[in-house]
């Protein structure tokens, strides 16, 4: 095969007295050693009068095609451009809200707010923890209920949480005879 692959973006290689050529795709143009674009777009830093007169990766800003992206997106995220609008996403291995930022996925329990920790456990200090303080005491014990916590009494016991509670006095039985 005559051509090994030394053509680029939209070009295709054609055969001309067994010597191989980089010639652009039909409907595109440019230089095929560097790659051609579609006919009838403008490239990078070109005249525009909208949005469909600039390449897919471009948008038409003040008459001239320019990367939409510069400055819209946030800590560990990337800006890429589909159909001429910019769109951040997470860059890989973070996750979170591209509009907020991200933070890495190797951090285990990592969160952004109470919604990404599990109900049990509370969005602390950027971790999914657990939510109860030390303050329950007199035979109460901490519950969490949809990431809040609060305070009970132990099994057994009855009262008020916040105050203390008091051992239960057993039911009496009755006793029958025989």
């Amino acid at each position: 095969d005559p051509c090994p692959g030394p053509c680029h973006g939209n070009t295709i290689c054609e055969v001309h007295d067994h010597v191989p050529h980089c010639v652009c795709k039909p409907g595109f143009s440019g230089n095929p050693f560097t790659g051609c674009q579609e006919q009838g777009v403008s490239v990078a830093d070109e005249a525009c009068a909208d949005n469909h007169s600039c390449i897919k990766q471009l948008a038409c800003i003040d008459g001239i095609c320019q990367n939409p992206c510069p400055g819209p997106c946030y800590g560990n995220t990337i800006c890429e451009v589909l159909e001429h609008v910019p769109s951040c996403s997470c860059k890989p291995g973070f996750f979170g809200n591209p509009h907020t930022g991200c933070i890495e996925e190797e951090s285990v329990n990592q969160c952004l707010n109470n919604t990404s920790c599990d109900d049990q456990l509370a969005c602390i200090d950027g971790k999914c923890q657990d939510p109860c303080p030390s303050s329950c005491h007199g035979n109460t014990i901490c519950k969490v209920h949809n990431h809040v916590p609060y305070c009970a009494c132990k099994p057994g016991f009855s009262g008020n949480p916040f105050t203390g509670c008091q051992e239960q006095a057993p039911t009496p039985r009755s006793c029958s005879l025989l």
